[in-house]
């Protein structure tokens, strides 16, 4: 009897700490989230959202931040309910490439930006099955090698039972390779593509001055 009480209070202790561990987790994602990104709601209806004092973009105010989604992204945001999904990445051009010629995988017959577009297309599509590519298109400056790379598709994935579609946009812009990854149910896409397309367009870099 003696064992048994103590194997239950072990027990409530490891899942009191287990408790802590959690709340404390969530408290510095939050924290995290906040002194990232901050967020002002326009005539519009929809969020601004500052990030990191670099970038701005418009997202609607259905979406709500989260860290779920992603573990790389520095911005996420999602509604559940609609089945909609937002992620942003953001890394530097001379860390990108000094890492991908370290592993080698960078292709010195592309530019930066399509080095990026293609490797991190790879590594996303890799654990699921492309139905079909609908979109493809490039906006490049020759000059610098900046501007974006656009693609579409649709994709099954492990787990979900219909499929899927994604919106992906790469930039290269003021020294920096972001990534713009939204997506939806197959089904509720063409419901949601003019919101998609206008969060992506409404990237904007802000100015070093400002």
């Amino acid at each position: 009897m003696e064992n048994l009480k103590l194997i239950f209070w072990i027990a409530v202790f490891i899942f009191a700490i287990y408790k802590i561990v959690s709340n404390l987790k969530k408290a510095f994602s939050k924290k995290k989230t906040s002194s990232i990104a901050k967020e002002t709601i326009l005539d519009d209806g929809t969020k601004r959202i500052e990030v990191a004092h670099n970038y701005t973009i418009q997202v609607p105010s259905y979406m709500v931040a989260t860290r779920d989604l992603n573990d790389n992204a520095e911005i996420q945001y999602k509604n559940e309910l609609r089945e909609t999904y937002l992620i942003i990445s953001r890394e530097p051009v001379s860390e990108f490439i000094a890492t991908q010629k370290e592993q080698g995988n960078y292709d010195l017959k592309y530019t930066s930006l399509e080095n990026y577009k293609t490797i991190q297309h790879i590594a996303f599509i890799k654990t699921m099955e492309v139905i079909e590519e609908f979109t493809n298109q490039t906006n490049l400056d020759e000059a610098s090698g900046s501007g974006s790379i656009t693609i579409g598709f649709n994709a099954r994935v492990e787990g979900i039972d219909d499929p899927l579609t994604y919106l992906m946009k790469f930039i290269e812009k003021e020294g920096h390779l972001y990534l713009i990854l939204l997506w939806t149910l197959k089904a509720h896409f063409e419901e949601y593509k003019e919101e998609f397309e206008r969060i992506q367009n409404s990237f904007k870099i802000i100015p070093l001055l400002q």
